[in-house]
């Protein structure tokens, strides 16, 4: 008892610095967290626009999946940044059950940096195609030639 009255101040500041340091692990979780979803969804608008206008898509919607292909890849980057170095998430990811979803996690991640970077190329793609159909005369089968070499 005597022990605790003399050592209050202390452990109250200790217990202070952990609900700070706590704070602190749940607001770059929440961040990741929002990070992630937002890239999935930026992830998912701009394939869906590309995809549902095909060789038709205008160059202003080919820059708009373009940005949002970019901002994708910058949120979901970040995100797995923090599921790569979080120490909570290291410790976390040695428990048996717990270990797989970090995994999971730190996986899906990757996937989605992939994915974007799949997105700009495909939009690059579609102009390459668009620049080729739109300067030169003949027929279609002609104009590939140059887009495959």
């Amino acid at each position: 008892m005597r022990w605790l009255r003399r050592h209050k101040l202390a452990l109250t500041l200790i217990a202070l610095a952990l609900l700070a340091l706590a704070g602190l692990e749940t607001f770059r979780c929440v961040r990741a967290y929002r990070d992630l979803r937002g890239g999935k969804d930026l992830l998912a608008g701009a394939a869906d626009l590309v995809e549902n206008r095909g060789f038709d898509i205008t160059e202003q919607e080919l820059t708009e999946a373009d940005g949002d292909f970019e901002r994708a890849g910058e949120r979901v980057d970040r995100a797995s940044g923090f599921l790569d170095s979080d120490p909570i998430l290291l410790v976390a990811g040695r428990l048996p059950w717990l270990g797989v979803q970090v995994d999971a996690a730190r996986d899906l991640a990757g996937i989605g940096v992939q994915s974007a970077g799949i997105g700009t190329e495909s939009v690059e793609a579609l102009r390459t195609f668009q620049r080729t159909r739109d300067s030169e005369a003949g027929e279609l089968s002609q104009k590939v030639v140059p887009v495959l070499d």
